[in-house]
């Protein structure tokens, strides 16, 4: 059975919203709880000895820039959660999606191969698949729900429900 377009927004918005609990969660967890957090990316490469564990020196520096990172993430998907077919929250995602997936991917082959660089790497690039997942089918539910039948935006849409009222 379709579901309408109601239902695939408000099923966006929600997951959009879960999203953001996720990275404030994230946060916390890099602000109060940095030792169990750190030691968590390590115990993998510690246990099964997979390439390197994180370098002492620069942790704390980098969660608090993560953190300060995951808050802001976590706004901006609350904030496409109220309009999840709305481009510009979902665009400026979706780039630090990429920007992060590519720094990691980046320090991890061509600086030093630690396996949080990896992991990091590789949970950016399933967060862009989600978000641009959810993003294009919010925008195909908006334009359908909005009568354009996929030509416009939402946004673009005349308050008439797509007639344009003449005097």
């Amino acid at each position: 059975m379709a579901r309408s377009p109601q239902e695939i927004t408000r099923g966006c918005s929600t997951t959009l919203r879960l999203l953001g609990l996720l990275y404030l969660t994230l946060a916390g967890l890099l602000l109060f709880a940095q030792g169990p957090f750190l030691y968590a990316l390590n115990f993998a490469p510690k246990v099964f000895s997979w390439y390197q564990v994180l370098p002492d020196p620069a942790e704390s520096l980098w969660t608090g820039f993560a953190a300060a990172h995951a808050v802001l993430l976590s706004g901006l998907v609350f904030v496409a959660a109220q309009n999840p077919a709305a481009p510009a929250p979902a665009l400026l995602h979706l780039l630090s999606k990429v920007a992060s997936a590519g720094i990691f991917t980046f320090l991890f082959l061509r600086r030093e191969p630690v396996f949080a660089y990896l992991a990091v790497a590789i949970v950016e690039a399933l967060l862009f698949l989600l978000s641009a997942w959810l993003w294009a089918r919010a925008g195909v539910a908006g334009r359908k729900k909005n009568g354009t039948g996929g030509t416009q935006a939402p946004e673009d849409v005349p308050p008439t429900g797509g007639q344009v009222a003449t005097p």
